[in-house]
């Protein structure tokens, strides 16, 4: 989406300038919804939310077609996560369309990086979330091991690095018992917080929570290199 687009109250993306003419989209009623579905398929976002304004059967022609908002997400969106938790995070939104919204206001408000909408989030702690207890577990689960990788550098503001700590800690309520986790904080150094073994929620969370932020340079490639050797070596050791 561009600049000039803003996003109302009710949580719709709308540009600032907006074409409602009715006559310059007729000719696309007229089109049977195949072929309609089919041309906006490579439609960028601010023209299918530009046709989504126009009148109430463009608007309705364009919530049935849910491609359309999962190939703009995916745009966005597939660096930061996988197929699988866009499908999942999709369904929490409430349809692609609303996870596209979603994105949007998440890069609004944080344009350094690609961020994580909050359905994303939550589609992304439920693939490490331990089995609901209410239900039979039929499936064998793999072991679960995870580094938490906490950027620590000067970087990242006092109000970023609560938000960090909070979502590896809502994390760490989520994870099933019999999972393995490492907490390790890096600016140009790396540091393991919480070294490799099972997960003691007690102490990990209030180890998380109280966790300095170590401020100085960054070097992301030996953080994410020395978090790849702790996994490596974890799972020669099983």
């Amino acid at each position: 989406m561009d600049e000039d687009t803003e996003v109302m109250s009710d949580g719709e993306a709308v540009p600032e300038s907006v074409s409602r003419s009715n006559s310059s989209c007729s000719s696309l009623l007229c089109l049977p919804e195949e072929l309609f579905f089919k041309c906006t398929e490579s439609v960028g976002l601010q023209d299918l939310v530009s046709l989504d304004l126009v009148n109430k059967d463009l608007h309705g022609l364009l919530q049935q077609d849910a491609e359309c908002w999962k190939n703009c997400v995916q745009q966005r969106c597939e660096t930061a996560c996988s197929e699988q938790i866009l499908e999942r995070a999709a369904c929490i939104a409430g349809g692609w369309k609303r996870l596209c919204i979603e994105a949007e206001m998440a890069r609004k408000e944080n344009k350094r990086w690609v961020p994580a909408t909050e359905s994303m989030i939550k589609a992304a702690i439920e693939r490490v979330s331990r089995p609901n207890g209410n239900k039979a577990q039929t499936e064998t689960r793999e072991d679960t091991s995870i580094v938490l990788l906490i950027d620590g550098s000067s970087s990242i503001s006092d109000e970023d690095f609560v938000m960090i700590r909070s979502f590896c800690d809502q994390l760490l309520h989520g994870l099933d018992r019999d999972a393995q986790v490492c907490l390790i904080q890096f600016n140009q150094n790396v540091v393991t917080e919480i070294p490799m073994a099972r997960l003691d929620l007690e102490s990990n969370s209030k180890k998380v929570l109280g966790l300095a932020q170590a401020m100085g340079s960054t070097d992301i490639p030996a953080a994410l290199e020395f978090a790849a050797s702790v996994l490596k070596e974890n799972c020669q050791t099983q």
